[in-house]
């Protein structure tokens, strides 16, 4: 989105199940664009089929989303970006960086009972058992069994 808006095209972001892609703001124009597969343009079809190799049966989708003329919201993206990013970090084996990553979620979603579970096992895995914060106060980590209790 940022690229395009350098070279003066409006673009949104289309929060699709499983994947992110753009679209042009424009009134009349409704396709997709898959920024991380080359800026590839899709119809609706397009994205439908991608999604139903990705899931392994049928997807269809709303109209909706290439209709949508509001952005999505920043807390949003930010949350599929960091999201994402968690999860490369898990399947690479990182779990320094997974544990960043968390502690960012956290920040903009302070009560996801995953993210705070999440936390406590990447605590534990990193070695590192002083505290785990839960709604402001500090609760402290003890091992019991090979696990983590908060």
């Amino acid at each position: 989105m940022e690229v395009a808006r350098r070279v003066g095209l409006e673009m949104l972001g289309v929060n699709l199940p499983g994947h992110f892609m753009i679209k042009p703001k424009a009134e009349d124009v409704e396709i997709l664009v898959d920024a991380f597969n080359g800026g590839e343009i899709c119809f609706l079809e397009d994205a439908e089929a991608k999604l139903s190799l990705l899931y392994g049966r049928p997807v269809k989708l709303d109209e909706g989303f290439v209709r949508r003329k509001e952005q999505v919201p920043w807390r949003a993206f930010l949350g599929r970006w960091l999201n994402n990013l968690k999860h490369l970090y898990i399947n690479n084996q990182e779990p320094e960086q997974t544990l960043m990553v968390i502690r960012m979620l956290r920040a903009t979603r302070p009560d996801s009972i995953e993210e705070i579970r999440d936390e406590g096992l990447y605590l534990s895995q990193t070695g590192n058992f002083q505290y785990v914060c839960w709604g402001g106060r500090v609760c402290g980590l003890t091992l019991t069994g090979g696990g983590c209790v908060v």
